[in-house]
């Protein structure tokens, strides 16, 4: 979902980010993140909201996400 950011401009295609991730070999580094200009306000908490650190919880569970998805494909191309 696309939403604006003011202050900053955003691409209407994904496709330099598509383009690294295809071109990645297995045991690459990836680095994710989020450009929005208030993701700090909302990962850290600001004037009394609690703090929402989804990048965070995701980076945490990002190896079962990966194994979820990798058995996903797996099963699809099984016979």
């Amino acid at each position: 979902m696309m939403r604006a950011n003011p202050g900053a401009a955003v691409p209407d295609n994904h496709s330099d980010i598509v383009l690294v991730i295809a071109g990645a070999d297995l045991g690459d580094t990836s680095y994710l993140g989020y450009t929005a200009n208030y993701a700090a306000y909302v990962h850290y908490g600001v004037r009394g909201n609690a703090p929402r650190p989804r990048v965070t919880m995701v980076a945490q569970r990002w190896i079962a996400i990966v194994g979820a998805k990798a058995a996903e494909v797996k099963a699809r191309l099984e016979p």
